[in-house]
């Protein structure tokens, strides 16, 4: 096994120089290669072509190491293309509360999850279509305008308060106990078939 085997490394400008070279060094030794570069295409696929020759992985992507926010979708794209979802498919609890997350694309491959919190955060959107285990959702203080929970079956409780759901279908959610779903813009609310159901607050609404 090699030593850096497993890893992913993020280099920004490795194209030419020494980014080149510490980019070549640490692929030898099995080490996914994540570069940025700001001008040359041809440099950076001429990099990318030999890093793949040693056997792992490698991408290049354009974008401006000065600027926080290019910066920080670099980290976000390579996050999204080097993640390895077999390792996530058996994780049952994820918490996300608080860190300022404005798309949780890629919650899908969480198909084990049981518990998501997602609260106070900048979600205007959330598909949870493909988290058919969860029990616990927690995803209160966002900007979300609508919430699709018909696959959820098994919800326990949801905590959606203070968002911007016009509407709530909870129609599938039989097993529901607790729902939290103030401070939203709500004007109808079908409970009829939450029998379980022995903590509702829905103020603040329309």
């Amino acid at each position: 096994m090699s030593l850096l085997e497993g890893k992913t490394v993020i280099i920004t400008g490795a194209s030419r120089g020494i980014g080149k070279g510490i980019a070549l060094t640490l692929a030898s030794h099995g080490a996914n290669i994540a570069f940025s570069y700001s001008k040359s295409v041809d440099l950076a696929n001429d990099l990318v072509s030999q890093i793949t020759h040693l056997g792992v992985n490698c991408k290049a992507y354009k974008s401006n190491a000065a600027s926080f926010e290019e910066s920080q979708k670099l980290v976000d794209d390579v996050l999204n293309d080097f993640v390895v979802t077999d390792s996530i498919s058996s994780v049952t609890s994820l918490d996300v509360n608080d860190k300022e997350i404005s798309d949780l694309t890629g919650i899908e491959s969480f198909t084990a999850l049981t518990y998501l919190q997602c609260g106070d955060n900048e979600l205007s959107s959330l598909d949870v279509s493909a988290n058919t285990g969860l029990i616990n959702l927690y995803c209160y203080d966002n900007s979300l305008t609508s919430l699709d929970v018909s696959n959820n079956t098994n919800l326990d409780e949801l905590y959606c308060q203070n968002n911007q759901l016009t509407t709530l279908d909870v129609s599938s959610n039989t097993a529901l106990t607790n729902l939290q779903c103030g401070w939203n813009q709500l004007t109808t609310l079908d409970v009829s078939s939450n029998t379980a159901l022995t903590n509702l607050h829905c103020s603040s609404n329309q």
